[in-house]
């Protein structure tokens, strides 16, 4: 059933990315490049994914920057939204935006602080971060314990079959927005898409780590048989393995994708495979 889901997303959002390219010749998307409308140039989109965007003339419809900035110049003209998620966007008094004007940034950028300060922020900031998780878990595992257990049971019992599912979950993540993107009406998508696959990481993480936790404490023949531990212990196990640099990010990335995988087949642990 999921395979059947899956495969009718996939054939809708290449029908109607089809049909945005035919519809909108004279939009504008590149791929790790900046775009740039020139004075007196009329384009229907402009999108950067991965630089930024530069607008002299006029885009009919919306400016995104993702992974850039968006510059709006004197006289420049943007008939929908004007968005930069990871950059700034620089408007001119006499430029116009006749939609939304939205900018998503990080944390702690390196053109606002210097590098010592930089570096403290971003270490009291994991910290908080970590400790904040840990409270997360708890919350999440005392709302939802049925459905991380059948999705920690589903990894168990498939280790290889949900981590090839969490690897096309992730292979699809940016070409799903790019297709939302391109189709001006599943712009308003992307958030959606974006929450989702999130809160699946998510439960899929915990889930993945009650695994390992579990585990490990099997291993060490303890005692030790809650939920509530086996999740934790795996958590921190997991954070710690992360600090190795190169493989402690292959270990949790591969313990990542299974979570998700697992999520997927039991539909967030609400049946099981």
């Amino acid at each position: 059933m999921v395979k059947r889901v899956l495969a009718g997303l996939l054939v809708v959002g290449f029908v109607v990315a089809g049909a945005s390219f035919a519809a909108e010749k004279q939009g504008i998307v590149k791929f790790g490049e900046n775009v740039e409308i020139a004075r007196g140039q009329e384009v229907d989109t402009a999108v950067a994914i991965g630089g930024s965007v530069t607008v002299a003339g006029k885009v009919k419809g919306d400016a995104v920057a993702i992974g850039g900035s968006l510059y709006l110049k004197d006289w420049s003209e943007v008939g929908g939204n004007a968005v930069s998620i990871g950059g700034k966007i620089d408007k001119s008094p006499r430029a116009t935006v006749r939609g939304d004007v939205t900018v998503i940034g990080f944390p702690f950028a390196a053109s606002e602080v210097g590098k010592e300060e930089a570096v403290m922020g971003l270490t009291i900031f994991s910290i908080i971060s970590f400790i904040a998780f840990l409270v997360l878990v708890i919350i999440l595992i005392a709302l939802f314990p049925s459905q991380l257990g059948k999705i920690s049971a589903v990894v168990e019992g498939n280790l290889l079959k949900t981590f090839l599912w969490g690897v096309l979950i992730v292979i699809l993540f940016v070409p799903v927005i790019i297709l939302l993107v391109i189709s001006i009406a599943g712009i308003i998508l992307i958030p959606v898409w974006i929450v989702l696959v999130c809160v699946a990481g998510l439960f899929g993480y915990i889930a993945a780590a009650h695994f390992i936790g579990r585990k490990i404490l099997k291993a060490f023949k303890l005692n030790v048989r809650t939920m509530m531990a086996e999740a934790l212990i795996g958590v921190i196990v997991l954070s710690l393995v992360g600090l190795v640099p190169f493989i402690g990010f292959i270990v949790k990335a591969v313990i990542s994708c299974m979570g998700l995988g697992g999520v997927a087949l039991t539909r967030f642990g609400t049946e099981k495979t």
